[in-house]
């Protein structure tokens, strides 16, 4: 009984096709593992352990078959740098899905796109990883995307015209925040975080978001009928907006039943929390189309 349990595992195995494993150690062994996973359309997990510090212009993963590729720094200091290209230094398409695990980090400084384009993929970012310094946003989420975030930095990312310095989600498409932080950003909508158009959503269960700032909403910025941020817990604190310091909800829904939302948020217009009602700001309150499930102050003031 026993050898057959073991043979059926390792066919479970064979079958699975878990794992090709690559550890490129300079920009060319790395876009030469990429250039094998988009050659394969076996539905597989991908292990790709770098080892130093890489540029490319910009990676895309072609989505035939359903694939995971596992991305891990081997030790700390480990980085992929854009280098200077016109597209995102990651596109993940439908079918795919990016796992950017400890030690790996992903640099947008020198490109004229947003460091990772999660076109219809999913990205799971975990303990370790991180993304910064994109020129034009950190992690744009759309076409049905979604990004999962359980640990790791979003920080730095800039924005200057448009929303989401740290994370944009788009039509349909959803973010998930469990852990890490999203620190340091800036755009004009959603210095943080940017939720536009139907059917996008924003669910924080941990994590930070702090630090960030914005025109309109130095944390979170949310607009659209059918668009939502759920707040479950985590922390927003110390950003910055000439309205909503913590949050702005221009339009959709806002649900919060857990969290904070601190009094160190600060705007020009004294509102934690801004709810558009013809020019009116809601000051820990609701207005159109937001629910605020708690509105009791906790100890430094804030919002719990």
């Amino acid at each position: 009984l026993e050898d057959g349990v073991l043979a059926m595992e390792a066919l479970a195995l064979k079958l699975s096709g878990v794992n090709t494993d690559y550890a490129p150690d300079s920009a060319e062994t790395f876009l030469e593992a990429v250039d094998a996973i988009n050659s394969s359309s076996t539905d597989c997990v991908y292990n790709i352990m770098m080892n130093g510090k890489f540029t490319v212009d910009s990676v895309s993963f072609v989505p035939n078959g359903k694939k995971t590729i596992i991305l891990t720094g081997a030790s700390a200091g480990c980085l992929i740098s854009s280098g200077g290209g016109s597209s995102a230094l990651f596109t993940i398409p439908e079918g795919i899905t990016l796992i950017l695990d400890g030690n790996a980090a992903l640099n947008g400084n020198a490109g004229t796109a947003v460091t990772v384009d999660v076109r219809g993929g999913k990205l799971i970012m975990k303990k370790g990883a991180s993304i910064q310094a994109g020129m034009r946003g950190g992690v744009m989420v759309r076409g049905g995307g979604s990004f999962q975030m359980e640990d790791g930095e979003i920080s730095g990312n800039t924005r200057p015209s448009g929303g989401g310095g740290g994370v944009y989600v788009g039509i349909g498409s959803s973010f998930t925040m469990q852990g890490g932080s999203i620190t340091g950003n800036m755009a004009e909508l959603g210095g943080g975080v940017y939720v536009g158009g139907s059917g996008a959503s924003f669910t924080m269960q941990g994590g930070s978001i702090t630090g960030n700032m914005g025109e309109l909403g130095g944390g979170v910025y949310v607009s659209g009928s059918g668009a939502s941020f759920t707040m479950q817990g985590g922390v927003i604190s110390a950003n910055r907006a000439e309205r909503g310091g913590g949050v702005y909800i221009e339009s959709g829904r806002f649900v919060k039943s857990g969290g904070r939302v601190e009094s160190d948020n600060s705007s020009f217009d004294m509102a934690l929390v801004y709810v558009f009602d013809g020019g009116k700001e809601r000051i820990n309150a609701a207005g159109p189309g937001v629910k605020l499930d708690s509105s009791r102050a906790g100890q430094s003031g804030g919002w719990e």
